[in-house]
């Protein structure tokens, strides 16, 4: 199982095409976490694990979350395509029983980190290649120049930047522990390949998230290399102003305007039902809304909002607890920075509700899991040395 879940953590950037209507990536875990279910049950039969298939005491925080939906399906009228639109939801969950059932240790962490690094490492180059090939097949007109956008094995640029700008953290956390020039060269790949994304908001979420991260975890010395720190951001403002110069002249004014037309559509949909919303997936029908927040205010309404956000705080608080018991583990901060970037990310994309990266979510539910583990196996260490 350790093989599957690390072919799926290289391939996922490099190969995920689009069958009848549904991306591999979500069949591929779909299966292998029927596989896992199977090979659960059957081990309970046979008596040689005693453990339930889940245990739903640790699932608490995830069932909240579906019932707070759930109210919200059963006062809409399409209730089918509720439902199904649901399961894509469900996805991150999937992913976090199959990395409790298959990373066991802290050795099968850092080879599934590597793989998720070396993944994203590959796409990007995949990524820079499409750009300078004018492959990508992803097009734009920006003041009569046809813009060719990096996309690797995602359906949009969005997608694909959103992808890169979590796991580029993983691969900083590579070099500083290996301290290895050559992941500084893929680290700026990486970067290289965000910029040819022209994708506003990942190269906004990348930037804050690392600037709230530092802020927060070395208040001390951000202040004390405050001026460098600005000299720094003001390079790559500059740097990003030449390379995005006619991208933002026309190409992404008009795209800012559809974005506030949109947004004004939202509201008025949103004050028309705005306990329970108007149903997920109803809101492709009236708008295209690029915010993960608002497109659960408007979808689920109020109720469904306050679940997002019951769960997404549920996940950053244990995160950033992780990071403040143990601040030494580079590790503890890596995971910190992806998730700050991600929640900072979902205010300009819906990743939240596609298959194709919302399945990351199950990466930081499953770290939580792991360290709490590992505090328990350690202070039942402790206390038997002390006993002894």
């Amino acid at each position: 199982m350790q093989s599957i879940l690390y072919f799926y953590a290289l391939i996922v950037g490099l190969f995920n095409p689009e069958i009848k209507g549904v991306h591999f990536n979500l069949i591929y875990l779909i299966i292998v976490f029927l596989l896992l279910v199977i090979k659960k049950c059957v081990y309970l039969i046979i008596g040689s694990n005693r453990n339930k298939i889940i245990n739903i005491k640790e699932y608490m925080i995830f069932l909240l979350y579906f019932l707070l939906l759930f109210i919200t399906i059963l006062f809409n009228v399409d209730r089918i395509k509720n439902i199904d639109k649901l399961l894509i939801i469900i996805l991150p969950f999937l992913f976090y029983f199959i990395l409790e059932n298959t990373i066991t240790n802290k050795e099968i962490l850092n080879k599934f980190i590597y793989t998720l690094a070396l993944g994203a490492i590959l796409s990007s180059i995949y990524g820079i290649y499409q750009y300078l090939s004018r492959s990508s097949g992803y097009l734009m007109v920006s003041n009569n120049n046809i813009i060719n956008r990096a996309i690797a094995a995602f359906p949009t640029p969005n997608l694909f930047s959103d992808y890169l700008i979590v796991f580029i953290p993983f691969t900083m956390y590579l070099y500083k522990k290996r301290n290895n020039l050559l992941y500084l060269f893929f680290l700026l790949l990486q970067l290289i390949s965000l910029i040819f994304t022209f994708s506003r908001g990942a190269v906004i979420a990348i930037i804050a998230g690392y600037v709230l991260i530092n802020f927060i975890t070395n208040y001390y010395i951000f202040y004390k290399t405050f001026l460098r720190n600005i000299i720094i951001l003001f390079i790559i403002t500059l740097i990003l102003i030449v390379v995005y110069k006619s991208y933002f002249v026309n190409g992404h004014i008009s795209s800012t305007l559809i974005r506030l037309k949109n947004l004004n559509n939202s509201i008025e949909v949103f004050l028309n039902s705005p306990y329970v919303g108007i149903g997920i997936g109803n809101l492709d029908k009236i708008s295209i809304l690029d915010n993960s927040y608002l497109t659960t205010l408007v979808q689920t309404g109020i109720i469904g909002l306050m679940g997002l956000i019951i769960l997404l705080s549920y996940i950053y608080i244990n995160i950033f607890n992780i990071w403040r018991l143990n601040k030494s583990d580079i590790l503890n901060k890596t995971i910190l920075l992806s998730l700050t970037i991600f929640l900072i990310h979902m205010i300009f994309e819906n990743t939240f509700y596609s298959t194709i990266t919302n399945w990351i979510i199950g990466i930081y539910l499953f770290y939580i899991k792991f360290v709490k583990k590992v505090q328990i196996k350690e202070k039942i260490k402790n206390s038997y040395s002390s006993y002894s």
